[in-house]
C-alpha cells in the first residue's frame, strides 16, 4: 500500500513568522529533495508609497540554487525575482491601501523541488500624513554679535520617527535636538529667518519659519512697543455709590475691557465697601489691576485687607493722595508704615509703592525725600487751559527751573523721590472748557510725551464722568466714548505686543518742518519699528480755552539709514478714529505731521 504524509514547518525570522509545507510522496523513489519556503514581510506600520523588502527563504536537505520565487497578492504576481543561495529577495512599491494576503512560490529546480510559503496578511495604511513642526525663537530680537535659541517641537500625525533639522538666511547655526543657537557675529542689522524642518522616516517633511530682528548698534533707542498700551490707566471710583462706578458696574467693565487698558487707581479709605472689593476682584481676574491710592488714615489692616478680599486686584500701592496738610514728620511716619506693611505680607512683598502726592509746591522742601519707601516718585501734572508740551511760564523752584512744563513736575516728583523713576497718577482735562476734539489730542499726546521724558505709567483723570468731577471723564456717564477713548482704545490696538526686554536702535534722521515737532520710538517684538510723531502745539487759545485753532501740517521726511522693509503711515482723525495705509513711497518718507498723533511703521528689512 502507497502512503503519503503531509509535513508543516514554521520558521520564525528577523522579518515576521510564517509556515511552509512540502509534500514527498512515499511509495515511489524522489528524484528531487523537498524544499520549504518560508515567507518575511515588513513589521510594524506600512503606508502607501513606501518602498516595501519581501524576502522569500528557500530551505532543503540539497542546496538551494536555481530556480524563481513568484511574490503573489492573493492570485496576483506582483514580482519574480532569482533565487540565490536559498534566498529571494525584492523591494515593492506602489500597494493600494487595504489589506493583502501575500504569499511566495518557489518554482523548484533539477535537483530540489517546488514549495509555497502560507498566506501572510500586510496591511497597507493610508498615505502618512506631513510632519507637523512649530519654530520659535527666543528672543526674537538680539544686538548684533548676540545669539538666540531657536526651538522646533515637530510630531508625525502617523506616528513615524522624525529628525529636525535646521537652515538659516543668515549667521551661524548650532544645532542640538530640536534646538539650535543662532550666533549673530558679523550679521548686518534686518530680520534673520530661519527654518525648521522634521522629516520624517518615509521622507515626509514640514516646516516652520521665525525670525530673529538683528538690532542695529547705532541710533536711538527704541522703547518696546508693549510700552505704550502699558503706560495707559485710569482714575475709577469704585466707592462713589452715586455714580456709574457703582450703579452700572456690567457698563463700566465692559467699557475698561473694550479700552484695552490693564491698569487703573482707584481710593481706599477705612470705610471700603464689600462691593467695592468684589468689584475691584472682578476686574482684576479680567487682567485689570489697581493702584490702591491709601488713605492717610488707613491702618495696617486696613491695608492688609485690600489683598484679603480683592487678591487679584493689586497692581501698585500708592501714599496720601494731595495731603498738603501732613507734609512733614507725619506723612513721613505713614509712609514708613505703608511701606513696612506691604513688604512684611508675603503676598504684597514685592508690588510697587508709588510716593505721595501734594499740590502745593512749596511744601516738597518741608515734606523732604521719601525713597527709602517708595518705588516711584509721583506727580499730579494738570497742563488746562494750556498744551501738553507748554514750555515753563511761572516762578523758579528748588532748582527745578521755571514752573509750568512737564519736565518742571518730573523734577519736583523726584525731590521728594530722589532717584528714582516718576509716574503720572492724575492728569487730564476738562470737557466744556474746551472742545472734545481737542482734548483726544491733548490727551494722547500727555501719554506720547511721558514715555519720551521715562514717564511709564499715566493715570487719566478720569474714566467717566460723573457727579463729583464733572467735566473730566473719556467717556460721557453713561459709556459714550468721547474722541479720546476712542483715540487711546485705537492707539492701544495698534501697538499690541509681546513685551521682550531687547528692543534695538534705529538709525535714523527727521528733516524739513522740524519746528516743534515731538517724537517717539518704539519696536515690536517682529523687529517692526514705530515712531510717533506729533506737532507740540497749541490747537486751542489758552486764553479762550474753546476757540480751535486750524493747525497747518508740516512736511517732515524721516531716512532710515537702518535697512527697513515695508512702511505704513498711521493717522488720528479729531474724533479719534485711526486710518493705517501703505506710505506711497518707501525710505526715506515724507510725512505730512499735524497736532494729532500719526505713527510711521517701518517693518524689517528681508
Amino acid at each position: 500500500m502507497r502512503r503519503t504524509f503531509v509535513y508543516t514547518l514554521t520558521i520564525l525570522t528577523s522579518f515576521g513568522l510564517v509556515s511552509t509545507s512540502c509534500r514527498p510522496s512515499f511509495g515511489q523513489q524522489p528524484s528531487v529533495a523537498s524544499t520549504q519556503t518560508a515567507l518575511a514581510l515588513p513589521g510594524g506600520s506600512v503606508y502607501v508609497g513606501e518602498g516595501l523588502a519581501f524576502v522569500a527563504v528557500i530551505t532543503s536537505t540539497a542546496p538551494v540554487s536555481g530556480g524563481q520565487v513568484v511574490f503573489l497578492d492573493g492570485t496576483n504576481v506582483i514580482a519574480t525575482t532569482p533565487v540565490s543561495a536559498g534566498i529571494a529577495g525584492v523591494s515593492i512599491a506602489g500597494l493600494s491601501q487595504g489589506t493583502h494576503q501575500i504569499s511566495a512560490t518557489y518554482s523548484g529546480s533539477s535537483t530540489t523541488a517546488s514549495s509555497t510559503s502560507l498566506s501572510a496578511p500586510l496591511v497597507i495604511l493610508p498615505v502618512a500624513a506631513t510632519p507637523t513642526v512649530t519654530c520659535s525663537s527666543s528672543p526674537s530680537s538680539i544686538n548684533q554679535g548676540d545669539s538666540a535659541v531657536i526651538t522646533a517641537v515637530g510630531s508625525s500625525p502617523s506616528g513615524l520617527p522624525i529628525t529636525i533639522s535646521f537652515t538659516s538666511s543668515a549667521g551661524s547655526l548650532t544645532a542640538n535636538g530640536s534646538s539650535a543657537t543662532l550666533n549673530s557675529t558679523g550679521v548686518a542689522s534686518g530680520a534673520v529667518q530661519i527654518t525648521c524642518t522634521a522629516t520624517d522616516n518615509l521622507g515626509h517633511v514640514g516646516s516652520a519659519t521665525t525670525s530673529v530682528f538683528i538690532n542695529s548698534g547705532q541710533g536711538q533707542q527704541a522703547l518696546s512697543a508693549f510700552s505704550f498700551p502699558d503706560s495707559v490707566g485710569v482714575n475709577v471710583h469704585l466707592h462713589y455709590s452715586n455714580t456709574p462706578y457703582v450703579t452700572n458696574f456690567p457698563g463700566l467693565f465692559n467699557a475698561m475691557v473694550a479700552l484695552g487698558i490693564h491698569h487703573y487707581r482707584n481710593g481706599i479709605d477705612p470705610y471700603a465697601y464689600s462691593f467695592e472689593y468684589a468689584n475691584a476682584e472682578a476686574l482684576g481676574q479680567a487682567g485689570i489691576k489697581a493702584d490702591w491710592n491709601i488713605d492717610r488714615l488707613d491702618t495696617p489692616q486696613n491695608i492688609n485687607a485690600i489683598y484679603a478680599n480683592a487678591p487679584d486686584s493689586i497692581d501698585a500701592f500708592e501714599g496720601p493722595n494731595e495731603d498738603n496738610q501732613d507734609a512733614g514728620p507725619v506723612l513721613t511716619a505713614f509712609m514708613a508704615t505703608l511701606n513696612a506693611t506691604v513688604r512684611g505680607n508675603p503676598n504684597t512683598a514685592t508690588v510697587p509703592i508709588y510716593n505721595e502726592t501734594m499740590t502745593d509746591i512749596n511744601l516738597v522742601g518741608t515734606q523732604g525725600d521719601l525713597s527709602a519707601y517708595v518705588n516711584d516718585g509721583n506727580m499730579h501734572d494738570y497742563y488746562y487751559p494750556r498744551y501738553p508740551e507748554t514750555p515753563s511760564y511761572g516762578g523758579a523752584f528748588f532748582g527745578c527751573g521755571y514752573y509750568g512744563s512737564m519736565p518742571f513736575n518730573i523734577c519736583i516728583a523726584q525731590l521728594n523721590a530722589v532717584g528714582l523713576p516718576v509716574v503720572s497718577t492724575e492728569t487730564g482735562y476738562i470737557s466744556g472748557t474746551q472742545t472734545d476734539e481737542v482734548l483726544g489730542k491733548y490727551i494722547t499726546r500727555i501719554l506720547f510725551q511721558h514715555l519720551a521724558l521715562n514717564v511709564m505709567r499715566t493715570y487719566i483723570y478720569e474714566f467717566v464722568e460723573d457727579v463729583n468731577s464733572p467735566g473730566y471723564g473719556l467717556m460721557q456717564a453713561d459709556f459714550t466714548p468721547k474722541p479720546a477713548y476712542t483715540a487711546i482704545q485705537n492707539l492701544i490696538s495698534l501697538f499690541a505686543d509681546q513685551n521682550f526686554t531687547t528692543p534695538g536702535k534705529l538709525d535714523y534722521s527727521l528733516s524739513g518742518q522740524t519746528a516743534n515737532l515731538e517724537h517717539v520710538l518704539f519696536q515690536k517684538k517682529d523687529g517692526t519699528y514705530m515712531l510717533a510723531l506729533w506737532l507740540g502745539v497749541a490747537s486751542a487759545n489758552p486764553v479762550s480755552p474753546y476757540q480751535t485753532y486750524s493747525i497747518p501740517p508740516q512736511s517732515v521726511t524721516v531716512t532710515s539709514n537702518t535697512p527697513v522693509g515695508a512702511i505704513t503711515l498711521s493717522t488720528l482723525d479729531d474724533e479719534g478714529n485711526l486710518t493705517s495705509q501703505p506710505a506711497a513711497t518707501g525710505n526715506p518718507i515724507t510725512v505730512s505731521v499735524t497736532d494729532g498723533i500719526t505713527v510711521v511703521s517701518m517693518a524689517p528689512a528681508q
